[in-house]
């Protein structure tokens, strides 16, 4: 690993640990040339499906592009970046294990809504009016009645896998739908 200081490829790894989640190794090192000291993740590689937009359109999943649009919903909110990667890591296990070559932007939007529901209500609020597009301040009043009234959320791997399973469900439906044959003229 080289430093990101001076770039030298002496560096030791000074502290190993596995967080919570158990999928991402933190490693802290230090450099041998500067003495500077970073740290370091290492994460197995995962092949994501691809994501259907509405119109179709398909792009390669990436993470830093759900994580921004995470941490822009949580922005000055008390939540860690490690909070951020645990519930990236469970969406992400969740889509990996359906077996799926592609997966739409919607159930993926879904699962960002469950995630950031669970870490912080102001981030879901946020997020959530943007992604409904809740424009009616009467609609948005309900949002926030419901989402007070309602227990603390919660974001597990069984709640991710089940919201895939619910949009695999219905994106099957709606492709098994017998097709009407047109009336003989």
């Amino acid at each position: 690993m080289r430093c990101p200081f001076c770039q030298s490829r002496d560096t030791l790894v000074v502290d190993s640990r596995a967080p919570q989640g158990g999928t991402v190794i933190r490693r802290r090192r230090r450099c041998e040339n500067c003495g500077k000291r970073f740290t370091t993740f290492e994460r197995a590689c995962l092949e994501m499906p691809q994501i259907v937009k509405k119109d179709g359109a398909r792009e390669d999943y990436r993470r830093e592009k759900l994580k921004s649009s995470m941490a822009l919903a949580l922005r000055k909110r008390p939540v860690s970046p490690e909070n951020i990667d645990e519930s990236l890591d469970t969406i992400e296990r969740a889509v990996v294990m359906t077996g799926e070559r592609e997966i739409a932007s919607e159930c993926l939007g879904n699962l960002v809504v469950a995630a950031l529901k669970a870490l912080d209500t102001i981030a879901y609020i946020r997020f959530a009016s943007v992604y409904f597009n809740i424009n009616d301040p009467h609609a948005f009043a309900v949002m926030i009645q419901e989402i007070t009234a309602s227990e603390p959320a919660s974001f597990s791997e069984e709640d991710a896998a089940a919201i895939i399973a619910q949009h695999i469900k219905l994106r099957k439906e709606r492709t098994d739908l017998p097709v009407k044959a047109e009336k003989d003229k």
